[in-house]
C-alpha cells in the first residue's frame, strides 16, 4: 500500500515491490484487527463497510418487529449493530465526511424501528427514552475514557506522558491549572486527532467527573451526563 494524500498524485509507471524477488501485490486498502485502512488514510472504506453491515441488520429488525416484543427488539439492536458502531470507535469516530452521516440516518433508522416510531420522527428523545448513545456519543465516550485511563496511568506506559496537565507548562496558579495543556492547530484533520479532540472532551468536564475513582464510575458518570444531554 502506497500512502499518500486523497490529492497527491502516484508516480508514473507502477510501483513494484519484491522480497526475496517475490513481488508483493498493491492493494488500495486493507483490514487490521477488524479495521479498514485505505492508502488515503481516511476511514471512509471502513465506514461505508460498517454502513453496509448495519443497513443489513435494520431489516432484519424491520421484519419480525410485528412478531416479538420490545426488550427483544433493544437487545436485537445491542446484539445486531451497536457493536459495528461501538469497535475502535475511538479512532474513526471523529469524522463528518457524508459516509459518516450514513451511519447516523442508520442508527436514527434502527432506533425508530424498535419504538415503531415515524421515519421522520425527532430520533433525541427517542434515544434519551432507550437510554442508547448516538455514535457521536459513543466517540466521546470513548475518547474521554481513554483520557482518563491516560491521565491515570492505567495504560501501557507509553502513554503515560500522552497528555501535558497546563501545570507542567507554566507555574502560575490559574484556573487553567487543573485542565490539559491544549496544543495549537490549524487544520481540520489535526483537530480531529486524540491529542487535540480528546483534551477539548477532557476540559469540558467537571472537576468531580474527572477525579472519579474508578473507571466504571467514570464511565458510567459520563454516560448518564451525554445522555441526559441530549
Amino acid at each position: 500500500m502506497i500512502f499518500r494524500s486523497k490529492n497527491k498524485k502516484l508516480p508514473k509507471g507502477e510501483v513494484k515491490i519484491k522480497i526475496e524477488d517475490k513481488p508483493i501485490e498493491r492493494v488500495d486498502h486493507t483490514k487490521f484487527l477488524g479495521v479498514i485502512i485505505n492508502d488515503r488514510l481516511t476511514w471512509d472504506d471502513h465506514i461505508k463497510t460498517i454502513c453496509n453491515k448495519a443497513s443489513k441488520s435494520i431489516g432484519i429488525i424491520y421484519r419480525i418487529r410485528h412478531n416479538v416484543p420490545a426488550c427483544t427488539l433493544i437487545n436485537l439492536y445491542y446484539t445486531l449493530i451497536h457493536p459495528y458502531y461501538e469497535y475502535c470507535n475511538i479512532v474513526w469516530g471523529s469524522n463528518s465526511s457524508s459516509s459518516f452521516q450514513c451511519l447516523e440516518r442508520n442508527q436514527k433508522r434502527a432506533i425508530r424501528a424498535v419504538v415503531f416510531a415515524n421515519r421522520y420522527s425527532h430520533s433525541a428523545p427517542i434515544f434519551t427514552k432507550l437510554h442508547v448513545l448516538t455514535i457521536a456519543q459513543i466517540n466521546k465516550l470513548q475518547t474521554a475514557c481513554f483520557v482518563y485511563k491516560a491521565t491515570n496511568k492505567l495504560l501501557p506506559i507509553q502513554f503515560n506522558y500522552f497528555f501535558t496537565p497546563n501545570s507542567m507548562i507554566h507555574e502560575h496558579n490559574t484556573r487553567q491549572n487543573s485542565k490539559l495543556h491544549l496544543v495549537p492547530h490549524r487544520t481540520k484533520t489535526r483537530a480531529n486527532c486524540i491529542h487535540i479532540y480528546g483534551v477539548k472532551i477532557w476540559n469540558s468536564l467537571s472537576n468531580d467527573l474527572q477525579m472519579s475513582p474508578s473507571l466504571q464510575i467514570f464511565r458510567n458518570k459520563y454516560k448518564h451526563l451525554l445522555l441526559d444531554s441530549s
